[in-house]
């Protein structure tokens, strides 16, 4: 098949299969070009008077068709990571030479005969862009160090994206934010930003689409990508294509969210410390060192209830890492308002607590507790004093997952039995279900009705 080149139409004819056919379209390309590939199906339904009131928008029409999607591959047929869109797609390449347009189709759901694809023609044209989609842009933005910068551009067509290279430095919290210029017509109603690291890969998308708060682990260049709202069904909600301007904001992070640009705690000196949400989807890791075997309990807590306190977060979200900052256990609390978490670690090192809002579009003041205590009765083998047969001993379930090991002697061939309750405090503490299970000297699990074949101390687990 020849290769369409720029100004050419061409026709997908309908033909009665199941959905996920692929028709690859080879196509002529140029470097650093911007092209533009616009597809109706032969039928379309048009309802009138406009979009549902609901969704908050205001077109004069409404549009309703089956849907299709189209890729980008290069000349091996691999996919051009991000270059992916709905029936209005645009792109453009580093390097020239034949391309394929992968048009998939229908969208199902939209009726019973989803399996029929009707004739498509999609125009491919070339346009006049300010900025380019990938790292060969020239588009640039002054590094956010000091104060604000602030650059302006145009998505000239539906599916346009513009990307901005910009410089970060590690630990540096940086709020990238775009707006329309308010021009209308001429605006851009519906922008939506992407952040990419130096490779083009996709590190962020922005909150509510419009913004995102970032903090950069390595120091180097990084890419912003400023598009418009394409509907993946088709309906035209309104322009999709307009003027924007974008501006990157230093922020005064109190704590970052790496090992490097964490806070910390001692216990030494304070088992609270107070810090700031500043910004949306913005994260504090405070550095603790816990040691092995002991029982430590976080607290997080802003406004403590439901009604909204200035100045302080109203929800909150507690978690905990390890020394690498993966994910070990997250905090629990009753509607958000406060998070509350215990852990023990299994060995000494150096961890990190992670407080953020839980609603992740709130911003605010918070205070984070700890607090270090002596478990009554440790969850592993140790060489505590074993209990004689005939002994009652009171203990404590000091938190969720808490284990008692406790230490008893026995005689080979004697008949035991162990039995438990709970203490009453009050009705809460009264009704907690409580578990026995006996383990070896060695801390592995003995099954029911097996018999001790010597004289040794096992262990009963709580």
């Amino acid at each position: 098949m020849t290769p369409v080149v720029v100004g050419d139409n061409f026709i997908i004819q309908g033909e009665n299969s199941p959905f996920g056919v692929h028709h690859w379209i080879p196509l002529q390309l140029q470097a650093g070009i911007s092209y533009a590939a616009h597809g109706l199906f032969s039928t379309e339904v048009i309802v009138h008077p406009g979009s549902p009131a609901d969704l908050g928008f205001s077109t004069s029409y409404t549009l309703y068709t089956r849907e299709f999607f189209i890729s980008l591959r290069d000349s091996q047929g691999q996919l051009v990571p991000g270059k992916t869109s709905g029936r209005d797609f645009a792109f453009s390449t580093p390097n020239k030479g034949v391309y394929y347009l992968d048009v998939v189709g229908p969208y199902p759901g939209f009726g019973p005969d989803d399996s029929l694809i009707e004739t498509a023609k999609i125009n491919f044209a070339s346009y006049q862009d300010d900025y380019v989609d990938n790292t060969a842009t020239k588009g640039q933005m002054a590094k956010p160090a000091v104060q604000a910068v602030t650059v302006k551009g145009s998505v000239e067509v539906d599916g346009d994206h513009d990307w901005f290279k910009v410089s970060l430095d590690a630990g540096k919290q940086v709020l990238f934010s775009v707006k329309p210029t308010n021009t209308s017509p001429a605006s851009l109603e519906h922008p939506v930003i992407h952040l990419y690291d130096s490779t083009g890969k996709v590190l962020s998308t922005g909150d509510d689409s419009q913004q995102i708060s970032f903090t950069a682990t390595k120091s180097g260049n990084y890419y912003v990508d400023v598009s418009g709202w394409v509907s993946s069904i088709s309906r035209n909600f309104g322009s999709d294509n307009g003027t924007y301007t974008l501006t990157a904001t230093p922020k005064a992070d109190d704590y970052g969210n790496t090992p490097l640009t964490a806070g910390s705690i001692d216990f030494g000196t304070t088992g609270e410390i107070s810090g700031n949400i500043e910004t949306k989807g913005d994260h504090d890791w405070v550095a603790v060192k816990l040691l092995a075997g002991r029982s430590y309990f976080f607290s997080l807590s802003g406004a403590g209830s439901a009604k909204p306190v200035a100045g302080q977060l109203n929800t909150v979200a507690l978690a905990l890492r390890d020394a690498k900052g993966v994910l070990i256990d997250q905090g629990e609390g009753a509607g958000g308002y406060t998070s509350k978490l215990v852990y023990m670690p299994e060995k000494s090192a150096t961890y990190y607590l992670d407080a953020s809002a839980l609603k992740n579009t709130e911003t605010g003041h918070y205070t984070l507790n700890e607090l270090s205590y002596l478990d009554d009765a440790p969850n592993y083998v140790s060489n505590i004093k074993p209990l004689e047969p005939g002994v009652t001993l009171g203990g404590n379930i000091g938190y969720k997952g808490d284990h008692d090991f406790l230490s008893v002697k026995v005689e080979a061939g004697k008949a035991y039995q162990i039995s438990i309750s709970p203490i009453f405090v009050d009705y809460a503490s009264y009704k907690v279900d409580l578990e026995v299970k006996l383990r070896d000297a060695a801390g592995a699990l003995i099954t029911t009705g097996n018999i001790v074949k010597k004289y040794e101390s096992v262990l009963v687990d709580l």
